[in-house]
């Protein structure tokens, strides 16, 4: 955990100064979201060149637990979180 600080930092800090010009667009992301799966993602250890499939495997997951999810979800779900169990430290 030494170092942890200055990297979610470092994760963060463009998020941050991004901020004023996104709250001003009519169109911007999901910034709260962005910014926990970011600092997720260091803590499981996902190379910064997979955060984006990371977050989409984390969208799939999610998407399960929502009312009226399907069969087709729930599988969907299985599978992405078989993926997302290889960035797990302990696999």
């Amino acid at each position: 955990m030494a170092g942890l600080e200055e990297r979610i930092v470092a994760l963060l800090d463009p998020m941050l100064d991004a901020w004023p010009r996104l709250a001003r667009s009519t169109s911007w992301p999901p910034w709260p979201s962005s910014c926990r799966l970011s600092v997720i993602g260091e803590l499981v250890g996902v190379p910064p060149e997979e955060r984006e499939q990371f977050r989409e495997l984390v969208r799939i997951t999610n998407r399960a637990s929502e009312v009226g999810a399907t069969t087709a979800d729930l599988e969907a779900a299985d599978r992405a979180i078989e993926y997302q169990d290889a960035y797990s430290p302990t696999s």
